[in-house]
């Protein structure tokens, strides 16, 4: 029920109550547990409160892929791609047997470089950039950030996105 609790408040951006939610944790000794650290990172993450996500991944004894991919689209949201980088290659780098960057892991490095394009870089990107991410994430089953993305598009869409974007998302339902 807490994992369900602090996943919604970094939906809603709810931080003040995620931090509450965080302290019945510690006073009730329900932690250290993996799904409860991942759902601490990825509340904080989603909440912009990238220092606090970065304390408590750095404070988890052993990491699963989810940890790391959480860390990952912390970074990824709000445009800090080489931060996001750095994580993946920590990943690379732990010699951990049991975690292997999976299609989440490149999801969220996709959505952190599609990030600094956006917020970095003049006229990028164009609709060709934008085709392809919103089909990776449809392929990837993320139809609704697929939808995020399209929704903050200041570009027209022709024909041949929409296609692309239906043909993403119904690989899913075969």
């Amino acid at each position: 029920m807490v994992v369900y609790t602090l996943s919604a408040c970094g939906h809603t951006g709810m931080l003040q109550l995620g931090k509450l939610i965080q302290g019945f944790v510690y006073r009730n000794g329900l932690g250290p547990d993996w799904f409860i650290w991942n759902a601490l990172v990825d509340m904080y993450g989603k909440c912009g409160s990238l220092k606090e996500a970065r304390r408590i991944f750095d404070g988890c004894l052993k990491r699963s892929l989810t940890s790391w991919n959480s860390m990952i689209n912390c970074f990824a949201l709000p445009g800090k791609s080489e931060k996001a980088r750095n994580v993946f290659v920590e990943i690379i780098q732990c010699g951990c047997y049991d975690v292997r960057p999976d299609g989440v892991t490149f999801m969220g490095l996709l959505n952190a470089y599609f990030e600094l394009m956006t917020t970095n870089f003049g006229n990028w990107p164009r609709i060709e950039h934008h085709r392809c991410l919103t089909n990776l994430l449809g392929r990837a089953g993320k139809f609704e950030e697929a939808s995020e993305i399209v929704n903050r598009m200041k570009i027209e869409l022709d024909g041949v996105f929409w296609g692309s974007l239906l043909i993403g998302s119904t690989i899913n339902w075969l």
